[in-house]
């Protein structure tokens, strides 16, 4: 009876898993499943495991960026220079984009929101020079099915040189993405729309915060937008050590309300110290930053509750959840809700367990994912932010039926969504496929796909976006 119910309760358990990396899987829909970065090292992110790869073509010193499709299937990586099919071969056309291995976030990676076979490589230089912003056209039906760079390659977007930042976030209409960056010796930040008919020239500019400028080592640092679209913070290497946190509209792609971080971080006293990794809280509500020294090999990694209505009170909560003799660089979020940090030249990944608890209960572990033969070096891989969004439980709710029967005895024959003011539905399998999607929807589904034909019995996963822009995620078992 006991190994009954522990296997019922083991059962439940995999069961709440899989549904926990459904929520963010399918606000990811699988793409930021697999990363590859460092020296030789890969993860991927599998139900409630992650696995370590070794297949990995790749010796990026900061910068890349890894795509999979929405099954979590790998379609390519880079480090801003070189681009690496599926296969791990080099891309047809795939060599000399203008990025650089020692930018802090050399490439970024988004797909045109129609057309599921080009994406577009987004790539910012070393040090301010003079390559700048550019992005490269990747179209994933040339070299039968393994993808090729196109014509479009290396084109330039800012006539400015840019620091070594950019992020990336889904538009709140859902139809397109902005691509963020800043501008060196200016105070202003650019934002590229990304819709289905490519990338846009005319940036929106934001001239807002400190001007970045000065010595071309304090363009180093990273830059990210939080989960739910509504922040946006950088680090500042060196000379201007700092960090800056800013409000931004998933609307407009304009940045705004700056407010400074200082006074706190490792004093710029020689090159290769300073605030380096940012990272927000699946909830967005929390500040990550990593605050590093090269010279004397140590680091800490601050905590900020920016929910705070002001700057003392946000340096107030200041907690450090991690001090040492390592060098801990990047900091990335994941879709099991967890950060993960990147600690220079070890074959491991630090994590923070609880990034959305404040203090030490965060609970940050040192070389908690073994890489094997591969090996950290300063920068992780980056991803459109929004992929890590949570649903926001302060938003209005939507009732979801857990089960249909469609037998036609005229109960629960279909998804009765129609009080729910639903303008896009996307159902999935357990395997992370798109089998169905509709826009308007009220209550259309009765177990069918796109293309008509009956699906089995099982359990599927609904992408829900309701009252225009708030998202849900649930699940409906299909029964016959």
């Amino acid at each position: 009876m006991i190994f009954k119910i522990q296997t019922q309760k083991n059962a439940m358990i995999r069961i709440f898993l899989i549904l926990f990396l459904f929520v963010n899987i399918s606000n990811a829909q699988g793409e930021s499943s697999i990363w590859y970065f460092g020296q030789n090292a890969g993860i991927k992110f599998t139900d409630d495991t992650i696995e370590v790869l070794t297949d990995s073509q790749m010796n990026a010193f900061e910068g890349c960026a890894t795509m999979a499709d929405a099954s979590g299937d790998l379609l390519f990586y880079t480090d801003g220079v070189t681009v690496w099919d599926k296969n791990h071969n080099v891309m047809l056309n795939g060599t000399d984009l203008l990025g650089n291995f020692s930018s802090t976030q050399s490439a970024i990676v988004v797909p045109n929101p129609e057309n599921t076979d080009l994406y577009y490589i987004f790539t910012v230089a070393a040090q301010a020079t003079i390559d700048g912003l550019r992005y490269s056209e990747v179209d994933m039906t040339l070299d039968n099915g393994n993808g090729g760079v196109t014509a479009n390659k290396n084109i330039q977007l800012s006539n400015n040189i840019v620091s070594e930042k950019i992020s990336a976030y889904r538009q709140s209409d859902n139809n397109g993405y902005w691509i963020v960056a800043h501008e060196w010796d200016s105070n202003n930040f650019i934002s590229f729309s990304v819709t289905d008919l490519g990338v846009s020239s005319s940036p929106v500019i934001s001239s807002v915060g400190s001007v970045h400028e000065g010595n071309s080592f304090t363009s180093i640092g990273y830059l990210k937008i939080s989960p739910n679209g509504k922040r946006l913070a950088l680090a500042k290497y060196e000379s201007t050590n700092g960090v800056e946190i800013f409000d931004f509209d998933d609307s407009t792609g304009i940045v705004s309300n700056g407010m400074v971080l200082g006074g706190i971080f490792n004093p710029p006293t020689n090159l290769g110290a300073g605030t380096y990794g940012i990272e927000f809280s699946p909830d967005s509500k929390i500040l990550y930053v990593s605050d590093l020294n090269f010279v004397f090999n140590q680091s800490k990694v601050h905590q900020f509750d920016i929910t705070q209505d002001n700057q003392t009170d946000i340096l107030n909560s200041d907690t450090i959840v991690y001090e040492g003799n390592k060098v801990v660089t990047a900091l990335q979020l994941a879709i099991d809700g967890k950060i993960y940090a990147s600690n220079f030249l070890v074959s491991s990944l630090d994590v923070i367990e609880t990034p959305n608890v404040l203090g030490i209960d965060a609970n940050y572990n040192i070389e908690s994912i073994d890489l094997g033969d591969g090996v950290c070096l300063a920068g992780l891989p980056s991803f459109i932010q929004s992929f890590f969004s949570e649903e926001d439980t302060d938003q209005a709710s939507i009732f979801v039926p857990q089960g249909i029967s469609p037998n036609n005895d005229g109960l629960n024959d279909n998804l009765d969504l129609i009080d729910g003011n639903v303008s896009s539905l996307n159902i999935y399998n357990r395997y992370g496929t798109l089998v169905y999607s509709k826009d308007d929807y009220t209550n259309e589904w009765f177990g069918q796909s796109n293309n008509d034909s009956l699906l089995p019995v099982g359990t599927y996963y609904l992408s829900i976006i309701f009252n225009e822009t708030q998202r849900h995620a649930s699940w409906v078992y299909l029964n016959k």
